[in-house]
């Protein structure tokens, strides 16, 4: 196992190890809060909460409703219910705003989740949020160390999970955020457009027109997307099918489906593979060091091609014509056309310490 990985199962496991305790408790006692607002059309919903799931659901009423439960398990039962007492959720609530936050020991000026569970022999908490929000309202939600799921939403969405999991439908408005530190397999269907930032994480999204992510250590799955923007360092890109994809990363497995439009990528160390440049590509723009890259494209696309690399081999399929070949004993330099020269639609490659391979497919 690499040793960045294993820095991730551990701090994604050991406060997990903390809330759960080893077995389940003698004791277990129940608590449920419930609270309903009338709200605009246009209002915020802010949920935060943690140890336990958020579970959101939309539909077309003015109605903000949300019922939290609560269980404390333990073997000692005056812990139990100590701690089931001191468990409550804030609530506030106008027209135009509604804000539900877990809190324990709210009597104490200085309290932490940490020193809260410190204070307890083995008793563990779980507190869950069922939520339903009119679709049309703008959400700010947080939930760590549990799962964030929510089923579609046409408001801005700003959500935020650590040490959990995010299960997340549709997200229709132009600008949402995601943020995402030690989740596991989490899963987006359709985002219209999002700034997602993810650490020590893996997520698969299945569709979205426009993406800027920001990550480390994480392995990330886009099935298919318009236009793709990436900053990442250790990890994995994996790509169905994207218009526009413009990444930069070290230590990057960028393995990538069909291209069809531009393709931009700056990356040392890693590798880039890409099953299919689509007919009709206009550009594709390579800068690598210590980065094997083989890319196939559409026997019929038409484009001319710079290749140079330093310690490296270069290997270009039959189908290609070559008009230029220059080599010695660090360089090598080939460039060239398929289809047509001088077609307007091109392929540079610049890399060092990492072997280039061009095929075409039928």
């Amino acid at each position: 196992m690499q040793p960045y990985y294993k820095i991730l199962l551990l701090a994604f496991l050991l406060p997990l190890a903390v809330v759960a305790g080893p077995v389940k408790g003698k004791y277990t006692k129940k608590k449920s809060l419930k609270k309903s607002y009338t709200v605009n059309k246009d209002a915020m919903l802010l949920l935060d909460n943690k140890y336990g799931s958020m579970t959101i659901t939309t539909w077309d009423q003015p109605t903000v409703s949300i019922e939290v439960y609560v269980e404390v398990t333990g073997d000692d039962q005056e812990d139990v219910e100590e701690k089931l007492r001191e468990i409550d959720v804030n609530f506030e609530s106008s027209a135009s705003r509604v804000s539900a936050k877990t809190m324990v020991d709210a009597r104490r000026k200085n309290w932490s989740w940490s020193s809260w569970f410190g204070s307890s022999n083995n008793v563990s908490v779980e507190i869950n949020y069922v939520v339903k929000m009119p679709v049309t309202n703008d959400l700010d939600a947080r939930n760590d160390y549990g799962t964030l799921s929510l089923d579609k939403l046409l408001g801005h969405a700003r959500l935020n999970c650590d040490y959990g999991r995010m299960d997340i439908g549709e997200l229709w408005h132009a600008d949402n955020y995601i943020k995402m530190d030690y989740t596991n397999k989490s899963t987006i269907d359709y985002v219209k457009s999002a700034s997602i930032n993810a650490d020590y994480s893996s997520f698969t999204l299945g569709e979205s027109e426009k993406i800027e992510l920001k990550a480390d250590y994480t392995h990330s799955e886009f099935k298919k997307v318009t236009d793709l923007n990436i900053n990442t360092d250790y990890g994995s890109i994996t790509i169905g099918e994207a218009a526009d994809f413009v990444g930069r990363g070290d230590y990057v497995s960028f393995k990538i489906g069909t291209i069809t439009h531009m393709l931009d990528l700056n990356t040392d160390y890693g590798s880039i593979s890409v099953a299919r440049l689509q007919a009709g590509f206009k550009e594709v723009t390579i800068r690598s060091d210590f980065t094997g890259v083989n890319l196939k494209y559409d026997a019929s696309a038409r484009f001319d091609f710079t290749i140079d690399t330093e310690f490296a081999g270069i290997s270009i399929s039959d189908a290609a014509t070559i008009t230029r070949s220059d080599s010695d004993y660090t360089d090598k330099l080939k460039s060239g056309y398929n289809g047509t020269e001088n077609s307007g639609n091109t392929i540079n490659i610049r890399t060092s310490y990492g072997g280039v391979k061009l095929r075409a497919i039928d």
